[in-house]
Protein backbone atom coordinates (compact mmCIF):
# COMPACT_ATOMS: atom_id res chain seq x y z
CA UNK A 1 0.00 0.00 0.00
CA UNK A 2 1.49 3.51 -0.99
CA UNK A 3 0.98 5.97 1.18
CA UNK A 4 -0.22 9.58 0.12
CA UNK A 5 2.10 12.33 -0.73
CA UNK A 6 1.33 15.59 0.93
CA UNK A 7 0.69 16.98 -2.27
CA UNK A 8 -2.52 17.90 -4.43
CA UNK A 9 -1.56 15.24 -6.73
CA UNK A 10 -0.42 12.87 -4.19
CA UNK A 11 -3.74 12.81 -2.79
CA UNK A 12 -5.52 12.43 -5.69
CA UNK A 13 -3.24 9.67 -7.35
CA UNK A 14 -4.30 8.04 -3.36
CA UNK A 15 -7.66 8.81 -3.86
CA UNK A 16 -7.69 7.38 -7.29
CA UNK A 17 -5.78 4.15 -6.02
CA UNK A 18 -8.64 3.70 -3.25
CA UNK A 19 -11.07 4.06 -5.37
CA UNK A 20 -10.15 1.01 -7.90
CA UNK A 21 -9.21 -0.89 -5.01
CA UNK A 22 -13.04 -0.58 -3.14
CA UNK A 23 -14.78 0.59 -6.50
CA UNK A 24 -17.96 -1.80 -5.56
CA UNK A 25 -18.20 -1.12 -2.54
CA UNK A 26 -17.91 2.68 -2.97
CA UNK A 27 -19.84 1.90 -6.03
CA UNK A 28 -22.60 0.47 -3.88
CA UNK A 29 -22.81 3.47 -1.24
CA UNK A 30 -23.38 6.20 -3.33
CA UNK A 31 -26.32 3.78 -5.10
CA UNK A 32 -27.96 3.67 -1.38
CA UNK A 33 -27.48 6.86 -0.98
CA UNK A 34 -28.97 8.25 -4.33
CA UNK A 35 -32.24 6.09 -3.66
CA UNK A 36 -32.56 6.87 -0.47
CA UNK A 37 -32.36 10.57 -1.65
CA UNK A 38 -34.47 10.05 -4.08
CA UNK A 39 -38.25 10.09 -2.24
CA UNK A 40 -37.08 13.96 -1.82
CA UNK A 41 -37.45 15.27 -4.56
CA UNK A 42 -40.41 17.02 -6.51
CA UNK A 43 -42.28 15.21 -8.91
CA UNK A 44 -44.94 18.26 -8.48
CA UNK A 45 -45.88 19.90 -12.06
CA UNK A 46 -47.78 22.23 -11.29
CA UNK A 47 -50.95 21.29 -12.51
CA UNK A 48 -53.05 22.29 -9.27
CA UNK A 49 -51.82 19.31 -7.18
CA UNK A 50 -51.33 21.36 -3.90
CA UNK A 51 -54.96 22.08 -3.47
CA UNK A 52 -55.86 18.72 -1.97
CA UNK A 53 -54.91 16.67 1.44
CA UNK A 54 -53.12 13.88 -0.68
CA UNK A 55 -50.93 16.19 -1.56
CA UNK A 56 -50.19 18.39 1.52
CA UNK A 57 -49.21 15.17 3.17
CA UNK A 58 -46.95 14.00 0.90
CA UNK A 59 -45.01 16.96 1.00
CA UNK A 60 -45.20 16.93 4.79
CA UNK A 61 -43.71 12.98 4.43
CA UNK A 62 -41.49 14.03 2.34
CA UNK A 63 -39.92 16.77 4.05
CA UNK A 64 -39.73 14.84 7.91
CA UNK A 65 -38.14 12.18 5.64
CA UNK A 66 -35.56 14.64 3.91
CA UNK A 67 -35.09 15.69 7.60
CA UNK A 68 -35.27 13.09 9.44
CA UNK A 69 -34.08 10.51 7.52
CA UNK A 70 -31.57 10.95 4.35
CA UNK A 71 -29.06 12.98 7.37
CA UNK A 72 -28.20 10.16 8.74
CA UNK A 73 -27.52 7.83 5.42
CA UNK A 74 -25.90 10.54 4.05
CA UNK A 75 -24.12 10.68 7.07
CA UNK A 76 -23.35 7.15 6.75
CA UNK A 77 -21.78 6.68 3.99
CA UNK A 78 -19.70 9.78 4.02
CA UNK A 79 -18.23 8.00 7.55
CA UNK A 80 -17.70 4.66 5.19
CA UNK A 81 -15.78 6.70 2.00
CA UNK A 82 -13.86 8.14 5.09
CA UNK A 83 -13.38 4.40 6.64
CA UNK A 84 -12.08 2.97 2.73
CA UNK A 85 -9.74 5.71 2.08
CA UNK A 86 -8.31 5.19 5.73
CA UNK A 87 -7.83 1.32 4.48
CA UNK A 88 -10.04 0.19 7.58
CA UNK A 89 -12.17 -3.02 7.08
CA UNK A 90 -15.70 -1.50 7.43
CA UNK A 91 -18.91 -3.14 6.37
CA UNK A 92 -21.71 -2.10 4.07
CA UNK A 93 -24.39 -2.35 6.53
CA UNK A 94 -23.04 0.24 9.16
CA UNK A 95 -23.89 2.44 7.09
CA UNK A 96 -26.83 2.58 9.42
CA UNK A 97 -24.92 3.01 12.61
CA UNK A 98 -26.36 6.39 12.63
CA UNK A 99 -29.39 5.41 13.91
CA UNK A 100 -28.12 3.34 16.44
CA UNK A 101 -25.78 5.68 17.85
CA UNK A 102 -25.65 9.61 17.46
CA UNK A 103 -28.95 9.94 15.62
CA UNK A 104 -30.06 13.04 17.17
CA UNK A 105 -26.08 14.79 16.70
CA UNK A 106 -26.60 13.45 13.00
CA UNK A 107 -30.04 15.13 12.96
CA UNK A 108 -29.18 18.58 14.31
CA UNK A 109 -25.84 19.13 12.58
CA UNK A 110 -27.49 18.39 9.57
CA UNK A 111 -30.26 21.06 10.60
CA UNK A 112 -27.43 23.29 11.91
CA UNK A 113 -25.43 23.11 9.05
CA UNK A 114 -28.24 23.84 6.74
CA UNK A 115 -29.33 26.93 9.06
CA UNK A 116 -25.78 28.75 8.81
CA UNK A 117 -25.58 27.89 4.69
CA UNK A 118 -29.21 29.32 4.41
CA UNK A 119 -28.16 32.97 6.61
CA UNK A 120 -25.08 32.84 4.16
CA UNK A 121 -27.08 32.89 1.10
CA UNK A 122 -29.69 35.10 2.40
CA UNK A 123 -26.66 37.88 3.04
CA UNK A 124 -25.40 37.64 -0.49
CA UNK A 125 -24.59 34.16 -2.84
CA UNK A 126 -21.00 34.19 -1.80
CA UNK A 127 -21.18 34.34 2.07
CA UNK A 128 -23.50 31.02 1.29
CA UNK A 129 -20.71 29.83 -0.38
CA UNK A 130 -17.95 30.06 1.89
CA UNK A 131 -20.17 28.72 4.97
CA UNK A 132 -20.71 25.79 2.87
CA UNK A 133 -17.41 25.28 1.78
CA UNK A 134 -16.21 25.57 5.96
CA UNK A 135 -19.32 23.22 6.91
CA UNK A 136 -18.02 20.40 4.70
CA UNK A 137 -16.45 18.24 7.40
CA UNK A 138 -19.19 18.39 9.57
CA UNK A 139 -20.09 14.68 8.64
CA UNK A 140 -16.96 13.53 9.19
CA UNK A 141 -16.93 14.92 13.04
CA UNK A 142 -19.87 14.08 14.10
CA UNK A 143 -19.72 10.46 12.72
CA UNK A 144 -15.84 9.58 13.16
CA UNK A 145 -14.92 11.85 16.36
CA UNK A 146 -18.89 12.03 17.78
CA UNK A 147 -18.63 15.78 18.10
CA UNK A 148 -21.98 17.52 19.53
CA UNK A 149 -22.69 19.76 16.32
CA UNK A 150 -22.22 22.90 18.13
CA UNK A 151 -19.12 21.92 18.20
CA UNK A 152 -18.55 20.54 15.41
CA UNK A 153 -19.50 23.28 13.75
CA UNK A 154 -16.76 25.95 14.73
CA UNK A 155 -14.15 23.65 14.32
CA UNK A 156 -14.39 23.73 10.49
CA UNK A 157 -13.65 27.22 11.09
CA UNK A 158 -9.99 28.17 9.35
CA UNK A 159 -9.10 30.23 12.57
CA UNK A 160 -9.66 26.70 14.61
CA UNK A 161 -7.81 24.76 12.10
CA UNK A 162 -5.00 23.80 14.50
CA UNK A 163 -7.59 22.85 16.69
CA UNK A 164 -9.18 20.25 14.04
CA UNK A 165 -8.70 16.45 15.41
CA UNK A 166 -6.91 14.95 12.66
CA UNK A 167 -9.26 13.12 10.28
CA UNK A 168 -6.44 10.97 8.29
CA UNK A 169 -6.42 7.91 11.21
CA UNK A 170 -8.03 7.18 14.45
Amino acid sequence: MRAPKATAFGSLAYGWQQLWKYFLHLFLIGIVVAVANGPTQSWYNGQQAGESAGFVFLNLFAAAYALLVVPVLNFGGNWLYLRFMRDERANLTEIFDGFKKGYLNIVLANLLTIAIIGIGLLLLIVPGIIFACRLTFVPYLVMDKGLDPAVAAPFTSPARSSALPRLSRR
